[in-house]
């Protein structure tokens, strides 16, 4: 197996994101999991990771920040 393929088997999830999102590298990714025969369909409807950041910072969060003074 080669880097190329078993980095895109590792990352095909990630990958599958890319190639049904309305952005120029899409057809970057339909390509590498099309050339090792993997499935572009998206099979999660969840982001893994939520995009939208707290409204308000944990206290934590504050402690590192510039805004916190």
């Amino acid at each position: 197996m080669s880097d190329l393929e078993e980095a895109v088997k590792e990352n095909k999830e990630d990958l599958r994101v890319v190639a049904n999102a309305d952005c120029s590298a899409s057809w970057i990714a339909k390509e590498l999991l099309q050339s090792f025969d993997l499935d572009t369909s998206q099979t999660t409807t969840e982001p893994k990771e939520s995009l939208e950041s707290p409204t308000e910072p944990t206290e934590k969060q504050a402690e590192g920040s510039v805004f916190a003074y």
